[in-house]
């Protein structure tokens, strides 16, 4: 019995498999003859097309994108890039440097300078290494001497093998006053009595003056702690000595102030300007010797009898082990009273006094804002920025050409920021003179004076 009934059930199942493998025969012809249908009438499934259809597009069929492929490096037909080296575009770059040197020198000394800043410095020369083998190089240069404008646009660079010497230096300074089209009046320096007599040589008619830069940061030897909060505290009292501020210009620079902050929304309604803003925007002058001397005397004595009430308190404090504030300045000995007594005597002299006659704030006419032309700030900050430039070291060609390439690029920058001119009358790489000279060229070939 149990035999029958598997036989029963191999013949249902053999009969189920034929029936199924019958109905995909028949779904696979019925796919078959639609996908026939599809092709031949497009139409059909959308209820045929109409006679305002125009007629049908054949289908195209879709192929996978292919991007195309990079051929070989000399293949000119092909898909490639070919670049120059880096050696090759520094070569490039200094061949360049070299046909334009003398026309960029040219073009730095014959601006127009009468108030002049000179300053010397050691860090970017002592990066400047000259090769002479594999592994073996020295340092050519000590020293780096900068000269400015009252624009602060540098009219004259060199590097100096020795230390800080006007005497390395006279052949350009006499080639810089032989292109200038103006007098020298005014040298702001940081060793005004040692190179006053050398500079009056060159410039009879110039004034020599102190950097007040350089006489400030000559205090610190004094300072008991030149990264206290007293030593922040006496520079600012120096730099409110040194620097006045005319009667009525407060106000001035009060109105300058606000309109400013006006007009870039910066000013609530109703509110005033802050002391320092104000401060910041005034032109301040430095007054002469006795002046002067009145000014920086209060400062010192309020220094020094602060210190002498330290001393006092630090005698009578008994048991108190509460903590004293510092001191401004360090005990005096021989030798201090000297550095002060010789930060006295410029006083005294005059060297840090603004020279009679002379407007040392310009006015820039697009933008409304005054610069300073006194003082050698200018100066350190682009030897700031130079530091930055040329690395930890470099060669001898490729920083002559970063150095003079940087203050042409500031050059025209200053002249911009600082004279309102317009930006398309650069002189930036040399493209307007080059220009000028051509026209001036051509206009002497037809027969016109240089005058005309």
């Amino acid at each position: 019995m149990v035999r029958c009934q598997f036989d029963n059930w191999e013949d249902d199942a053999n009969h189920a498999k034929l029936e199924l493998q019958s109905l995909e025969d028949l779904v696979k012809a019925q796919q078959e003859a639609l996908d026939v249908e599809n092709l031949v009438l497009p139409g059909h499934l959308d209820g045929g097309p109409d006679e305002d259809d125009g007629p049908v597009d054949e289908p195209v069929e879709e192929s996978d994108p292919k991007f195309p492929v990079f051929s070989k490096m000399k293949d000119v037909k092909g898909y490639n890039a070919r670049l120059l080296s880096a050696a090759r575009i520094e070569s490039l770059l200094m061949t360049d440097f070299m046909n334009r040197k003398k026309l960029m020198q040219s073009k730095m000394m014959s601006q127009e300078s009468v108030m002049c800043k000179m300053d010397f410095t050691y860090k970017i020369p002592g990066k400047v290494n000259a090769y002479k083998g594999v592994g073996d190089c020295f340092k050519p240069h000590r020293s780096m001497f900068a000269l400015q404008n009252e624009k602060n646009q540098t009219v004259y660079w060199k590097c100096l093998s020795g230390s800080e010497s006007i005497q390395s230096i006279v052949k350009g300074l006499t080639a810089f006053k032989e292109a200038n089209p103006k007098t020298v009046t005014v040298i702001w320096v940081d060793n005004c009595c040692t190179m006053r007599d050398k500079l009056k040589e060159i410039f009879p008619e110039a004034e020599i003056k102190l950097d007040i830069f350089h006489w400030t940061k000559r205090w610190d030897a004094l300072l008991l702690d030149t990264k206290s909060e007293e030593a922040s505290i006496f520079r600012g009292l120096m730099k409110r000595a040194t620097f006045n501020v005319p009667p009525g210009e407060h106000d001035d620079a009060k109105a300058r102030v606000r309109k400013k902050l006006q007009r870039s929304k910066k000013l609530p309604a109703g509110a005033e300007p802050t002391h320092r803003q104000i401060m910041k925007e005034a032109c301040t002058v430095v007054p002469p010797p006795k002046d002067l001397r009145d000014s920086v005397m209060a400062v010192l004595r309020y220094c020094m009898m602060f210190d002498a009430g330290i001393e006092i308190r630090k005698l009578n404090r008994g048991d108190d082990n509460s903590e004293l504030p510092k001191a401004f300045f360090k005990p005096f000995n021989a030798d201090r009273r000297k550095i002060m007594a010789n930060q006295m005597s410029h006083v005294d002299k005059g060297c840090l006094s603004d020279p009679e006659g002379l407007d040392i704030h310009h006015l820039n006419p697009e933008t409304g804002n005054i610069t300073c032309c006194r003082g050698t700030n200018s100066i350190e900050n682009d030897n700031l920025h130079l530091d930055n430039l040329t690395g930890k070291a470099i060669g001898i060609a490729k920083a002559d050409r970063l150095i003079t390439t940087f203050f042409e690029m500031g050059n025209d920058r200053k002249r911009i920021a600082r004279l309102g001119q317009q930006q398309e009358w650069s002189d930036l790489f040399t493209v307007r003179t080059e220009g000028l000279a051509l026209i001036n060229s051509m206009m002497a070939s037809v027969g016109f004076s240089e005058d005309q």
